[in-house]
This record gives C-alpha cells, structure tokens and sequence, in this order.
C-alpha cells in the first residue's frame, strides 16, 4: 500500500525519483509525439485500450510531476483533438485518464488556447457531461438523478475550470 501510513512521504519520493530520472530522458526521447499519436489512434482491442491508458496514465504522470513536461505536452500540436478522441472513446477506463490530463493542461496558458479552439474536443466534452447522466435518467427515479457519476462531474468540473480561466485570461 504506497499510501498507508508513511506512504505520503514513499508518494513524494518516488515522485521525486520520476522527476529527477525519467523526465529529462522521456522529453528528449519524443515520446511525448508517440503517446499523442497512440492517443490519436485509440484502438477498440483489449491489448489496445490496455496500451491506451498506459499511454495516458505516463502523460499524466509526467504533466503532474513536471511543470516544463506539462507546458511541452500542452504545446504539441494535435494534443486537443487526441483528447477528443480519447474522451470520445467508448470504455470509461479511457475516458477517466483522458479527462484527467485534460485538467492537468488547461493549466498551461498553450493547453488553455488549444483545448477552447478545438471543436472537436469541445463536443466530446459536453456528450461526456449530458451522455451518463441521460442513461442514470432512463434507468431510475429521483435517487439516480440526484447522484451525478464521477466522470460526468469531472467533465462538468473542467467545462467550468476551462471558462473560468478563460474569463480571467481575457
């Protein structure tokens, strides 16, 4: 359990070993335009989607870790329209880190610029907001309407981060 008991300070560690170690290599590899384009191509296959999150899951690891990672991620171009594919996709197990790196680049003033120009994404967004709510709708009473899903809350959340920073931008 990395979290238990002393596990903040194993999280901040190993953290800082990511840092430290992997994030210089793994900028000046390219692997940041490879995992973009595996995000751009996300597959429908088990081994695919397994790959997919993995992808999305060490770019989310490095925009957390690495204020220069995350500026670089959010500069490359195609990142918006590979998370609106990536938000587009059918499993939620894709969709989740999708969503979470979204958050993470809208923190850089290039990820806030492409994600609000890319229509794409901006529609993915919103059948993520309404889409998991309208079958929590047909399914149950008042109960399931009451009670948002996690993604659906995060999608909501983001929409509302990403007009709020552009308010305070403009």
């Amino acid at each position: 359990m990395l979290l238990g008991g002393g596990g903040t300070l194993k999280a901040c560690v190993l953290c800082a070993a990511l840092r430290s170690a992997l994030v210089g290599p793994l900028l000046s590899s390219g692997l940041l335009p490879v995992l973009v384009g595996q995000l751009r191509a996300a597959g429908s296959s088990p081994l695919e989607q397994q790959l997919l999150v993995s992808g999305l899951g060490l770019l989310l690891a490095l925009a957390r870790v690495d204020a220069g990672a995350r500026a670089r991620l959010a500069a490359l171009r195609g990142v918006a329209a590979a998370l609106a594919a990536a938000l587009g996709h059918e499993a939620a197990v894709v969709r989740g880190p999708a969503l979470q790196l979204l958050q993470e680049l809208i923190l850089t003033k290039k990820g806030l610029e492409q994600v609000r120009s890319s229509a794409a994404l901006a529609a993915a967004l919103d059948r993520l907001c309404g889409e998991e709510g309208e079958a929590q709708g047909e399914e149950g009473g008042s109960s399931a309407r009451g009670a948002q899903p996690p993604l659906q809350r995060q999608a909501r959340l983001a929409r509302s981060t990403i007009a709020a920073l552009a308010a305070l931008i403009k």
